[in-house]
């Protein structure tokens, strides 16, 4: 044997014994013959039988088993064939070296085909060649065509992108021996082996895949992403008349080999875009259309004769792939008639048990391994090696489909482009063979089957090729996961539904008896069905024009087509139609129930029907609120990497810190201390920012805390800005065993020393003069004097720190940092929080005036130093409304023992919630982590002189002018100076207790608007209270705050949903009015277990389609509550605690918060503001993190849970013994179910009263007048019913 007859030099004899490949017989093959021999008889006698009963007696239903069987007969006997002759194949690719050299290996020209930048998105497209083009392949001998048959100028600029991208990423995935080279297969893979380039190059992945996807959501591509004027001038011929079923051809050459290196200088493989011409009155043939003119316009350019065609999703998964076809194409003992090498296609985006059958397994891989011993394997549309010359039928067909006129000119030069545009226009195959002996065939839809079956009719053959590593994976489009969120919920939806209506269907359709549905209902309902779907259509159009109104477009281009790379992007959550079907269809449900009530009502007036619909009322108003956050929900996600295109760093806004404290016993300073080092960390431009502390205790103790604070913050922030460190909460931090650096040692002793001074001073009550270090603090401290109380004091202004003067132990400047202590008098409103803030308010502007406000709790300390960059994304964005108000961030917690217990997260109300309204109007204020834009507080520009900062100059902030202006700001006779809008029109607002509620409602309500911003790092980090009486006592305050809203006259009921929109108002609503839930829950907490008790039925029985009703609307309510807070990352067990929770401050805060809400309203003042305390003792710490509930106190918001508790247990087990004794289980069914549902959710009750013996049991007079009460509730129902 010949090298001439291997194809290459290079030949040894070696190569004589060593195969490229060997293929083999399964073991299997034998016993397929066999059972299809068995089989076979058996149709044979089947059809044999119809037969003799067709000629027996002929009727319709023997004729259509026949030919049923008849056509499975059929199919079964072609589906043999696969089974005859099954082989398996290895190829050898380490023999190729003694058949070819590297040098001789054919040229390889690789077909992409894409449509439709929408459908099959670019950046797809984008991997999948840069897989292919770091093939282990010469790279002078690669070319890549990209056939984009949607003519999309975002397509092209995408592979511009791609095209930079490649000569940085082919040099590292050959370097590295990269195996997975499709970007972002393997940047998702998480290597164990990431080398050191591989941050650097995965950054440049992100920041182009940013870029095309921004491009693509747009529509339009900015001018700053284009790098050259050969560029523009490519995107010049997209001119109006240029639509993607009418344009001329457009080839773009992106990278040329030998001239277009990489960055290590070796050259880089062909890049080439193509869009044929096209034109609406000639056919277009589809895919195989494009693929004839990738064909044409690659033999005029490179015309290798090798070709491999793929999906645009379809990227190379083994860099050896083109060598194990070469084991084929090289082989000389290969019959010369072999057409084309057929790789698998196998899917890597199929869940677990494929539930639509994707994977197609039989058609990708089991047949045709069958097909392969015979003439090969059909042609499976992707991952083909074919020979150039199969598609070439007649060798005198066009002139410009032979290179070599061209000689050796390059691909850009004119001649060579003048002939690819002549080749790929739409006139082109006119009067040619083209799609009938030359190329893909035409004329079927399957254009990869239709051309794979001609050729072999042709005497072509073909290989299959089946590595056990995948050569290629594509993306199945139908099972990509942000898809199926939603559509699980309406199949499970529509399939419970459905299953409940069989009797229906059968009653409709298969039934003929007199019991049969109406033909006139029939014929009704489905033109109701028909409405229903017309109405649905209107409310989803209208919701959108709801959600585009408010939302807008954060890529409106202002009259100019260029742009910057975005800042942020906010898409709609998958799961919103979903949300908005189920609506409806639980909306009828509440309906029937609420029309049910009424008309039982009218037919029978009793107390119990009258508390049944007001309670099943109330449920329903309180639902239909829900709603609201369920309609537009959005995802937000912000590009910090983008702000330098927007302003530099030197351009940022100033940014002014509000925290807020006021108990030094409640709230402890160490805690607030390590809230305000945690922003004075940020990475923002520290001459920038400022802190204000509020301490609206007035305690020196808090003073004297941030006096240590300031200068433990000289050796902290440097600390954390030189290492990086991103948990910059000193505590957290020093708790967290972080990788320490060479000073953190000595860092965490200052600290551990500030720590103990401070507890020190907290616990004695007293300031040791040993812990001043100079005159000024000794002065600071000698305004508390024995007139100095919490209540009744004048204003303190301290400043601690001042950017400027101030410097860190590197010499770098300070943040300023002010103690603010406003100024208090018996006789004087104080508006609590609200008043704090808006002293602060005051103070800031006479300081600093930063344009942006940063408002924290105290011990919600900063969890992320980038915080303020996310806000920005936002706030500098010049494509946002100007009404943007505040950026929120949720309230999430870090105290939270593992089940959460008391429900503390509150997930629905800082994380699922906001969503809901984010698309909207905004999420309300959280009562801290919002950032707002100070303009927002003050209404009257003409309020005040003391305000405009603008006439104190540039003076120190320690100056006496500016000190004085301050202490007179904060002044509390300050708001009362006449005509003052403080705490109406300007400031936070007044008039509830829930402040940070009220003022987003009214700014809403004024025009403005907000964003959620919910990175995947928390922003911020709280506690939440792990005392059940605190937490408890918490809700009650939040109930009268809320209730006051509720019932103002700015409802949000009345006034909101006019003056801001319907879907807002009502989200506001459901918040004003949440202690309405108190009215249901106590109601079924005792109604349905009184009637139990007085043998009354008050549920339908279970023979009673009603009964069914009442199942649907608890499990629809409580399923979709569970959904939202599993898909949001939280767990079972703590959804089960939540709920439970939710009843029991419905029975506790709810009540007693709505009846002091009341006792207010007529004039009985019963409340004042309670600080929530954030300290902890160790025994209830440990008592929490078991998951113990805390009583140990004897607190009135106890009795209605203990009294519940009671009469649920006696009810249930008088209702267990009533139906062992009469087997009245149909009729008490109902309210057994709800009796024991109620009291496994009174299991922490039962065990505190009866079974825990620690100091945090419920108290014995606690539970002796719940006995008593449970005893008189039982003796007035044995009255009323």
């Amino acid at each position: 044997m010949t090298s001439k007859e291997m194809g290459g030099g290079g030949l040894t004899d070696q190569s004589q014994c060593l195969p490229l490949h060997t293929r083999a017989l399964p073991h299997h093959t034998s016993a397929n013959r066999v059972f299809a021999v068995v089989y076979l008889c058996a149709i044979l006698a089947l059809l044999y039988h119809h037969f003799l009963a067709l000629l027996h007696t002929t009727t319709v239903v023997s004729l259509l088993f026949l030919l049923a069987d008849a056509v499975l007969a059929f199919m079964w006997a072609t589906a043999q064939a696969f089974r005859m002759c099954p082989t398996q194949r290895q190829v050898f690719i380490e023999h190729l070296q003694h058949v070819a050299k590297e040098s001789d290996y054919p040229a390889l020209d690789v077909f992409i085909c894409t449509a439709d930048p929408y459908k099959e998105p670019p950046i797809s497209v984008v991997n999948t060649a840069l897989s292919v083009m770091a093939y282990d392949y010469p790279t002078e001998k690669l070319s890549v065509y990209v056939s984009d048959d949607g003519g999309s100028q975002l397509t092209l600029f995408a592979f511009m992108g791609a095209a930079r991208f490649a000569t940085h990423w082919l040099p590292y995935c050959r370097k590295n021996k990269i195996l997975e080279r499709c970007p972002e297969a393997y940047f998702e893979s998480n290597p164990s082996s990431w080398f050191p380039e591989a941050d650097q190059i995965k950054l440049m992945y992100e920041n182009m895949r940013v870029r095309v996807e921004t491009a693509v959501k747009s529509g339009i591509i900015s001018h700053d992403y284009i790098n050259s004027k050969q560029e523009l001038e490519a995107f010049i011929r997209w001119t109006d008349g240029f639509t993607s079923q009418n344009h001329p051809a457009v080839i773009q050459v992106l990278l040329e080999c030998g001239k277009d290196e990489d960055v290590m200088g070796h050259t880089m493989p062909n890049l080439v875009y193509v869009s044929r011409g096209k034109s609406i009155n000639l056919p277009h043939n589809f895919k195989a259309g494009a693929l004839n003119a990738l064909l044409r316009v690659s033999a005029t350019m490179t015309n290798a004769p090798v070709i491999l065609t793929l999906d645009s999703d379809m990227y190379s998964n083994d860099p050896q792939t083109p060598l194990r076809v070469l084991c084929y194409l090289l082989d000389p003992s290969m019959d010369p008639k072999l057409a084309y090498v057929q790789f698998p296609q196998i899917f890597y985006a199929i869940n677990k048990n494929d539930i639509y059958g994707g994977e197609a397994r039989h058609v990708f891989q089991t047949h045709p391994t069958g097909m392969d011993v015979l003439k090969g394997p059909i042609y499976l549309g992707t991952g083909g090696f074919f020979r150039r010359k199969v598609f070439f039928g007649d060798p005198s067909e066009t002139f410009e489909l032979k290179q070599d006129h061209l000689g050796s000119k390059s691909i850009k030069s004119r001649e060579i482009l003048a002939s690819a545009h002549h080749v790929a226009d739409c006139n082109f195959e006119s009067q040619s063979q083209w799609g009938t002996k030359m190329g893909f065939r035409y004329g079927s839809l399957v254009e990869d089957m239709y051309t794979s079956y001609m050729l072999q009719c042709e005497g072509w053959k073909s290989i299959f090729c089946h590595p056990k590593r995948p050569a290629f994976l594509p993306q199945l489009a139908l099972l990509k996961r942000k898809n199926l969120e939603g559509l699980y919920l309406q199949m499970l939806l529509a399939g419970f539904v459905m299953v409940n209506c069989w009797p229906i269907y059968e009653a409709m359709v298969l039934r003929t008896d007199r019991g049969r549905m109406a033909t006139r209902t029939t014929i009704i309902s489905i033109f109701l069905a028909w409405a229903l779907c017309i109405i649905v259509s209107i409310l989803d159009n209208l919701i959108r024009m709801i959600h585009s109104k408010e939302m807008g477009s954060s890529t409106e281009s202002h009259g100019s087509t260029i742009h910057v790379p975005p800042l942020h992007t906010c898409v709609l959550k998958s799961r919103t139609t979903a949300n908005r079907l189920f609506a409806i269809v639980y909306s009828f449900a509440i309906l029937s129930l609420l029309y049910r009530h009424c008309i039982a009502l009218l037919h029978s007036f009793s107390i119990v029907s009258l508390l049944i619909l007001l309670a099943d009322a109330v449920l329903a108003f309180m639902w239909a609120t829900s709603q609201a956050f369920r309609m537009c929900p959005v995802e937000r996600r912000v590009f910090i990497e983008n702000l330098e295109h927007y302003a530099k760093e030197s351009d940022y806004p100033r940014l002014d810190v509000f925290i807020c404290t006021a108990d030094p016993y409640k709230e402890p300073p160490m805690c607030v201390v390590n809230t305000a080092l945690s922003v004075m960390a940020y990475d923002y431009p520290t001459e920038k920012l400022s802190v204000y502390v509020s301490d609206d205790g007035g305690s020196k103790l808090t003073l004297f805390a941030f006096m240590e604070a300031a200068r433990f913050a000289t050796h902290w922030l440097p600390y954390c800005k030189k290492n990086k460190i991103v948990e910059r909460c000193p505590d957290a931090y020093f708790k967290s065993n972080n990788s320490w650096f060479p000073e953190t040692d000595r860092i965490k002793m200052m600290y551990e020393n500030m720590r103990v001074r401070v507890e020190n001073v907290v616990q004695e009550g007293t300031i040791s003069r040993d812990y001043m270090t100079n005159e000024g603090e000794s002065e600071a401290f000698s305004r508390w004097t024995d007139e100095f109380t919490p209540q009744n004091h004048p204003p303190v202004v301290q400043v601690l720190l001042e950017c400027g003067k101030d410097e860190d132990v590197m010499g770098h400047t300070m943040p300023n940092l002010v103690y603010v202590s406003r100024g208090k008098g018996i006789n004087l409103p104080q508006n609590f929080k609200a008043g704090a803030l808006n002293a602060l308010l005051r103070v800031s502007a006479t300081m600093t005036n930063a344009p942006v406000i940063l408002t924290l709790d105290s011990d919600m300390y900063s969890n992320d130093p980038q915080t303020p960059l996310r806000a920005l994304c936002y706030l500098l964005d010049p494509s946002m409304d100007p009404k943007l108000a505040y950026v929120q961030f949720p309230q999430i917690f870090y105290g939270i023992n593992k089940n959460d217990i008391y429900g503390g997260e509150a997930r629905h109300t800082f994380q699922i919630h906001p969503t809901g309204m984010d698309g909207l109007k905004g999420p309300i204020y959280l009562g801290t982590g919002g950032f707002f834009r100070r303009k927002v507080f003050f209404g009257d520009p003409s309020e005040t002189f003391e305000l405009k900062q603008d006439h104190l100059g540039s003076k120190s902030i320690k100056s006496r002018v500016i000190l004085a202006s301050a202490h007179h700001v904060a002044d509390c006779n300050f708001e009362s100076q006449s005509q003052s809008q403080w705490g109406t029109k300007m400031g936070f607002r007044y008039g509830s207790l829930v402040e940070d509620m009220y003022t987003s409602y009214m700014l809403q309500c004024e025009g403005w608007k907000s964003i959620f911003c919910h990175p995947k790092r928390p922003a911020f980090l709280g506690n939440s209270p792990t005392n059940f009486h605190d937490f408890l006592n918490q809700t009650r305050r939040w109930s009268i705050g809320l209730l006051e809203v509720a019932f103002c006259k700015y409802s949000p009921i009345t006034y909101g949903t006019r003056t801001i929109n319907l879907l807002s108002g009502l989200c506001f609503a459901y918040y004003s009015f949440w202690p309405i839930w108190s009215i249901p829950i106590t109601i079924y907490a005792f109604l349905p277990q009184l009637a139990l008790l007085n043998y009354v039925s008050i549920f339908p029985k279970m023979s009673d389609p009603w009964f069914f009703v009442y199942i649907f609307c608890f499990l629809g309510t409580y399923g979709q509550d569970y959904l939202e807070l599993i898909l949001s990352g939280g767990t079972t067990q703590r959804w089960w605690n939540n709920q439970r929770v939710w009843m029991m401050r419905g029975l506790s805060s709810f009540s007693i918060g709505s009846v002091e809400y009341i006792l207010k309203s007529i004039g009985i003042s019963t409340f004042g503001f309670n600080v929530t305390s954030k300290a902890v003792e160790e025994e209830q710490s440990k008592r929490y993190k078991k998951g113990m509930f805390e009583f140990g106190v004897a607190s009135p918001l106890f009795l209605p849970l203990t009294t519940a508790a009671i009469i649920n247990l006696v009810s249930f087990l008088w209702g267990i013994a009533q139906i062992f004794r009469q087997g009245r289980i149909e009729d008490l069914l109902l309210q057994i179910l709800l009796v024991g549902f109620a009291m496994v959710n009174c299991w922490p009750i039962y065990e505190a009263m009866v079974l825990r013996a620690d100091e945090a049991k419920m108290p014995v007079k606690i539970t002796l007048i719940s006995i008593v009460l449970a005893w008189a509730l039982y003796l007035a129902s044995s009255i009323a019913f």
